[in-house]
């Protein structure tokens, strides 16, 4: 079996063994090929549950941890628990206020959650947070949220 470890939502597998007779027959083109696409260890990713188990681990080891709760809320929102990613969001703008990410990731929780009038605010709040640190590309990101809320709003 491979021990898959995780960071912030991304899968990372050990390095394989250097040497190839270490692996089993069915991996050792894979090793040769650099780890092709058809590598059946390549393509073994961990189900939705088990990394939001993870996460809920890393959170209650360091529950003033924003970045565990940002990762612990992502993997909730992949999993369309929007109400659970908007309380771990919601626990990483606490934590950080002045983190525009996770006021948009937020706002986004918020509105998949039918809450599109408490989703505006945290998108105006995350804004301005970048505009006042110079995240262009993240006004611009949060500017289209803002056009979608204001028209259900409305």
């Amino acid at each position: 079996m491979v021990k898959v470890y995780v960071n912030y939502g991304r899968t990372i597998k050990p390095p394989f063994p250097s040497d190839l007779a270490a692996l089993p027959q069915s991996h050792r083109a894979c090793r040769a090929k650099k780890h092709s696409l058809q590598c059946p260890l390549y393509n073994q990713r961990m189900d939705s549950q088990s990394l939001i188990d993870q996460f809920r681990e890393v959170v209650e080891l360091t529950p003033d941890d924003e970045m565990a709760h940002y990762g612990l809320g992502t993997e909730y929102f992949k999993a369309g628990r929007f109400e659970e990613a908007a309380a771990s969001f919601l626990r990483v703008v606490e934590l950080k206020p002045e983190y525009a990410a996770g006021h948009r990731e937020l706002g986004k929780a918020l509105d998949k959650a039918g809450r599109s009038g408490e989703a505006q605010t945290a998108f105006e709040k995350a804004r301005d947070l970048a505009a006042n640190h110079g995240d262009g590309q993240m006004v611009r990101e949060v500017d289209v949220y803002l056009k979608r809320i204001t028209k259900k709003v409305e």
